[in-house]
């Protein structure tokens, strides 16, 4: 099939407007399934879909060169000054620990800190920002305008944090914050996806970068 397929957008507006929110649900509800129903249905979705695609991947802010820059500082604000406050204040709320154990392995393991790395950073910075900013915000805004903007930035850091619980509840707190920072960065750059795709993926390679030198 071609890109230009779009057999969603033969559909009525009420229909685009709830499989905008289906993706979620899966999200919301954790089980075994949720990665291939939420990772699945949003591909399946963008694929049939000419308006999310298009939502979606629009993706320079101004220039190529200004949505470098952002990226890297951003992110690299995010990632060294921004995320342990984050984290240190939704410990504090929580009475919880961030439980990174998972990773343990990491500290001073160059090939699990080159395969954490990988995974942080295309998984987190680019599948995550397709799938909840990208598309939940997006395209949702799209569809149902820039009056929804904050209600979507709100489900979707719901669905973020609720889906980073295995880090406990301070990590699924944080995570949560982390996502609502993301959504508003995201609408300020005027729904473009790559300074957000940036900004995670460098947050993230400073956050596994501590993890390989200092441990979890």
């Amino acid at each position: 099939m071609k890109l230009a397929f779009d057999a969603i957008g033969k559909l009525p507006d009420w229909a685009q407007k709830t499989l905008v929110l289906l993706p979620a649900v899966p999200l919301l509800l954790p089980s075994d399934l949720t990665a291939p129903l939420w990772l699945g249905g949003t591909a399946l979705i963008l694929w049939l879909s000419r308006s999310a695609r298009e939502a979606v991947f629009s993706m320079v802010y101004r220039n190529i060169w200004v949505t470098l820059a952002i990226g890297l500082l951003v992110g690299s604000f995010v990632g060294l000054a921004l995320n342990p406050l984050m984290d240190g204040f939704a410990e504090a709320i929580t009475g919880t620990t961030i439980d990174l154990s998972q990773f343990a392995d990491v500290e001073g393991n160059d090939g699990a800190f080159i395969e954490l790395l990988i995974v942080a950073m295309l998984f987190g910075g680019v599948v995550e920002e397709i799938a909840f900013r990208g598309f939940f915000v997006g395209w949702g805004t799209r569809l149902f305008g820039m009056k929804a903007a904050v209600p979507l930035i709100l489900l979707s850091s719901v669905a973020f944090g609720v889906g980073h619980l295995y880090q406990d509840l301070a990590g699924g707190v944080s995570t949560g914050i982390f996502a609502l920072m993301m959504g508003a960065l995201y609408i300020a750059f005027d729904r473009k996806l790559l300074p957000v795709i940036l900004i995670h993926a460098v947050s993230n390679f400073w956050g596994v970068l501590e993890i390989y030198r200092y441990g979890v």
